[in-house]
């Protein structure tokens, strides 16, 4: 698709994969689009499994990338609602969900995090991804296991009943708080 990540589609080729083995596929004519859609349509009969092992697509860009959101803001998550703050490749926030605080490095798109909850008891990291729709998708651990999905949308009316500074405090979380003036 060219216009969104729902569509509409255009249909580029119908490939059969070969079981257990490698295909590779070039496109006898290179063809405009943003986002790929693979549908698999059989699985060799297998009642339970379908696998893609891996899948690669190569292109060229075209224009203009789209302009990307500012993380600055609030936003409904999974785990209720999260606000980000960002300065420069360093952000801070808090959820309030069990009155968590996170702090990390970004580039602006990428968030490698650090969560701490329930005055310190608790902590892991996080990596969530800024979507030029502006959403954050990704995964967060505990004990270095993935515990989960972490997602969600931006929204600028949401309530959140914290302050990075308020909650840093209060999970034990020494805070440069000079970085933040």
């Amino acid at each position: 698709s060219t216009e969104s990540p729902g569509g509409p589609w255009r249909l580029l080729a119908k490939i059969v994969a070969p079981r257990f083995s490698r295909k590779e596929y070039v496109l006898e004519q290179p063809k405009p689009g943003r986002w790929l859609k693979i549908e698999v349509l059989s699985n060799y009969g297998d009642p339970s499994y379908t696998e893609i092992n891996e899948l690669e697509a190569y292109g060229e860009a075209v224009g203009s990338p789209p302009q990307q959101p500012k993380a600055d803001g609030v936003y409904q998550t999974n785990y209720g609602v999260l606000m980000l703050r960002v300065k420069g490749d360093r952000f801070e926030g808090c959820y309030d969900l069990d009155s968590g605080y996170v702090y990390g490095k970004t580039d602006g798109r990428v968030f490698d995090m650090n969560w701490i909850e329930h005055g310190g008891e608790e902590k892991g990291t996080a990596l969530l991804v800024l979507s030029s729709d502006g959403s954050i998708n990704g995964l967060w651990y505990e004990n270095d296991i993935m515990k989960g999905p972490w997602f969600g949308n931006k929204a600028p009316g949401a309530r959140i009943d914290c302050t990075p500074e308020a909650t840093a405090k209060s999970v034990g979380f020494a805070r440069d708080a000079q970085a933040w003036n």
